[in-house]
């Protein structure tokens, strides 16, 4: 889980929504995070954790288990675009890892 402090929520929006906003760290995060999720065999994981200095408010971006799939989808594409074939391999691993998941579960 990636776990992010910001001072405000103007910082945190320029963060996730800038140009230069950094799509490696939040891809790489987010296939590693339902790579976990997969192998603990849970229903969903948090892929953020946003604080905010000098509050007690938190901010938790999920992903569900019906979404891993297509999340996972949208990170190889970024990786493909960026011609990161290393993390392209081990995204592939983590749909196939996905998709033996499901048949398993069809099988019971």
């Amino acid at each position: 889980m990636l776990k992010l402090e910001f001072n405000s929520i103007e910082e945190m929006q320029e963060f996730f929504f800038k140009d230069e906003r950094d799509f490696e760290l939040i891809y790489t995060n987010t296939y590693q995070c339902i790579e976990e999720a997969i192998d603990n065999k849970e229903d969903s994981t948090i892929l953020v954790e946003i604080t905010f200095k000098n509050k007690r408010d938190k901010v938790h971006m999920e992903n569900k288990y019906e979404d891993f799939g297509h999340t996972l989808n949208t990170c190889l594409k970024y990786f493909e675009s960026t011609e990161d074939y290393d993390k392209c391999k081990e995204i592939s691993t983590v749909i196939e890892k996905l998709n033996k998941t499901k048949q398993c579960q069809k099988k019971n």
